[in-house]
């Protein structure tokens, strides 16, 4: 079903006018998941594939911004013949682009993002253990709760680490 249709068929049922809202972006997803260009039967509707259409989108995106940001800097180019430029490196781009690929971006993202979320309030609270005075002992002790805290976070995130490393890799949960 085109975008189009959906929107068309979207007020013509008898229940809520935001009903033909999930219909819109299903067709949406269809077109980042590239389901036009194959056959109903062979379309595989898994989630990871969903999300594939929708990072494809994403994608889409962001190089056409960034295509038509490089064609925009040329000096005497049309914003037209930008725009279409833009457009037609975009769609080759999105069409040809592995969803391996695609998936992988999304996993290094996550990781970086993991790191950053976990790892900095590790690296702030023992920078201020070690790299600011202790004058008296309620200051030592208040540091050493916090390094104990921060050897307890950092052991569970391994032993969770280590289950999800072994559920992923499909040898369950030990």
């Amino acid at each position: 079903m085109t975008p189009f249709m959906a929107l068309a068929n979207s007020h013509s049922d008898e229940g809520s006018p935001f009903d033909g809202v999930g219909d819109i972006f299903g067709s949406i997803l269809d077109i980042g998941r590239l389901d036009f260009l194959y056959d109903d039967d062979l379309v595989d509707l898994n989630p990871d594939n969903k999300f594939v259409g929708f990072v494809r989108i994403l994608m889409a995106i962001m190089v056409f911004a960034l295509i038509y940001l490089g064609l925009s800097m040329i000096p005497h180019m049309s914003r037209n013949i930008s725009i279409v430029i833009a457009s037609c490196l975009t769609v080759l781009t999105a069409v040809f682009f592995p969803a391996e690929v695609l998936m992988a971006f999304g996993e290094t993202y996550a990781v970086i993002f993991a790191l950053i979320i976990i790892g900095g309030p590790i690296m702030g609270i023992l920078a201020l253990c070690f790299l600011t005075p202790t004058p008296r002992w309620p200051h030592a002790l208040l540091k050493f709760l916090a390094v104990c805290g921060v050897m307890w976070l950092i052991h569970k995130i391994s032993l969770w680490a280590q289950i999800l490393s072994g559920v992923l890799s499909g040898g369950g949960v030990n």
